[in-house]
């Protein structure tokens, strides 16, 4: 064999052996905190039965990684999990410097499902994302595109439905890493319109104006009035700020 055939044949091997490298070998690359149970398939294109990251715990999930981005040192992968807590794809690339971003993410999933720790305890209701970008820069939310649902929002005890209600970013422009976005009810007892504005130094805010339907509650309507004086169409003033 001479040398040309020698070398053809030591590289169709490595190709062989890289297309092929079993994801349960290359997931002892992994974080700590990242577990993937009964792992299955190819690096390329592999699966989980049950994914742990974050302190959050779903599967099954899947992936297709794709190889051209890795000769700049990212990595791009289309994810797709089947849990029925949390089902949904994205297009999901990590790059250099801590950045995480997703493209195309639609998602659902329920609120009380106990996925969401931050999200407080006592309220119903189904999580719906569409987002055409999200992005993290060192842990920190730096862009968000697209529309965010919560569909049949209600408290559970003392019994309170609040309704549905869209929220709408768009494209980033302005100043870096500042995030704005609309919200108002898709259906349900209050009428509610404001704006949202996000920061990763300042945290969040949400101003806006709500009125109760005729089909409220008598305690949401009172709970409407406690908000302070209405304007002549009887819409009262909210606001809510914070960080996260």
């Amino acid at each position: 064999m001479n040398r040309q055939a020698l070398l053809a044949a030591v590289l169709l091997f490595l190709v062989t052996v890289i297309v092929r490298l079993p994801a349960r070998w290359a997931l002892r690359f992994a974080p700590a905190d990242v577990v993937c149970e009964a792992p299955e398939g190819s690096v390329w294109h592999g699966a989980c039965a049950r994914l742990q990251a974050a302190g959050v715990s779903i599967g099954p999930v899947s992936w297709r990684l794709h190889p051209l981005p890795l000769l700049i040192a990212r990595v791009d992968a289309d994810v797709t999990s089947s849990d029925a807590r949390l089902a949904g794809e994205a297009s999901i690339a990590l790059r250099s410097g801590g950045r995480i971003s997703a493209r195309a993410l639609h998602t659902q999933m329920q609120l009380d499902s106990g996925l969401l720790a931050a999200f407080p305890q006592g309220w119903q209701g189904q999580l719906r994302l569409n987002l055409d970008s999200l992005e993290f820069q060192a842990g920190r939310l730096a862009t968000l595109s697209g529309t965010v649902d919560v569909d049949s929002l209600a408290q559970l005890s003392p019994s309170m439905p609040l309704g549905s209600f869209e929220l709408q970013f768009a494209p980033a422009s302005g100043s870096p890493g500042a995030i704005h976005g609309t919200l108002r009810d898709t259906a349900g007892p209050l009428v509610v319109a404001g704006t949202v504005q996000y920061a990763a130094a300042s945290g969040y805010e949400i101003n806006g104006t709500v009125a109760a339907r005729a089909d409220a509650t008598p305690e949401l309507a009172k709970a409407v009035e406690l908000l302070g004086e209405a304007d002549a169409q009887g819409r009262r003033p909210f606001s809510l700020a914070g960080s996260f």
